[in-house]
């Protein structure tokens, strides 16, 4: 039986400090940061006492990423260029290659997350076995097209189901050696959790904006604020006071909605592994191998 044992507060320690050191090096680091958390991830996943193993690289990641900004970078000269050429001439062609450059850069948001998965897979291991990925990106990519439509249309009330839905997807493409998953998760599983996440946002957004307001003009003077009575010099006082406070602000909401989110995500992965199992060849047809969290 495959097995995650992990906890949902553990992460948190991981969490602090790779948003520490992402926020030192200006965002750098986030790539090294995710390499990280894959690995606690792995660790913590077991199949007959054995461990999995991440071997992928936070180098990996930031070069991948540099590429991907060099095509980006000469995508825009191209199309600038042809915009630049056709706008004396044709102003309504000249749209054209920026409207199918949206559109195209759009389209592969979806292909990204498949790749993603397939450079996931070979970087797992576990007793020298890699992993792998089949089928269509194509197909996925509308797949993930048909769920952003239906986010939109139900103003982000099915995020669970478009996130569980595409992870199902990419499970049931996944090959581990010989081994097919699949996966039967559904996003009402993950609907009360979702909505208590947002709620979870609302309640912090609101709470921090009236403490960085009572902060900055006091706690007798807040009702003064609401009702426009406060004016001249205490106005000036009050915005000398603001910027510190605003930024103490911001960084505590990064803070606490990255808390907030790692419990959620990780609520998204004990669901999915819980609902997911491996067909695997024996000696008499396929073994099949239950995932399970605890």
């Amino acid at each position: 039986m495959l097995v995650y044992d992990g906890d949902a507060g553990d992460p948190f320690g991981v969490f602090l400090m790779n948003m520490i050191l992402t926020i030192i090096t200006f965002g750098i680091f986030g790539f090294w940061a995710i390499t990280r958390i894959r690995r606690y991830l792995w660790s913590h996943m077991r199949f007959e006492d054995t461990r999995w193993t991440y071997t992928g690289q936070g180098r990996e990641l930031f070069f991948g990423f540099l590429l991907a900004m060099l095509i980006l970078i000469l995508l825009i000269a191209g199309v600038a260029t042809l915009y630049v050429t056709l706008k004396d001439t044709h102003p309504v062609l000249a749209m054209i290659p920026v409207v199918a450059a949206y559109i195209g850069v759009f389209i592969l948001f979806g292909t990204a997350h498949y790749s993603a998965q397939r450079y996931r897979l070979s970087r797992t291991e576990w007793r020298g076995i890699r992993g792998g990925m089949t089928g269509s990106a194509l197909g996925y990519e509308v797949g993930w097209l048909t769920y952003i439509l239906l986010v939109a249309a139900t103003l982000y009330q099915a995020v669970p189901w478009m996130q569980v839905g595409l992870a199902r997807r990419r499970i049931n493409a996944s090959r581990f050696g010989s081994a097919e998953c699949r996966c039967e998760g559904r996003g009402r599983q993950l609907y009360l959790t979702w909505l208590a996440t947002i709620l979870g946002y609302v309640m912090l957004i609101g709470l921090l904006m009236v403490l960085i307001a009572a902060a900055i003009v006091g706690w007798t003077s807040l009702g003064q604020v609401f009702s426009g009575a406060l004016k001249g010099a205490a106005v000036d006082n009050a915005t000398k006071r603001a910027v510190p406070m605003i930024i103490a602000g911001v960084l505590a909401f990064i803070f606490l909605s990255g808390l907030l989110a790692t419990w959620y995500y990780t609520k998204l992965l004990r669901m999915l592994v819980g609902n997911t199992t491996a067909m695997v060849p024996g000696s008499q047809g396929h073994d099949i191998v239950r995932f399970s969290t605890r």
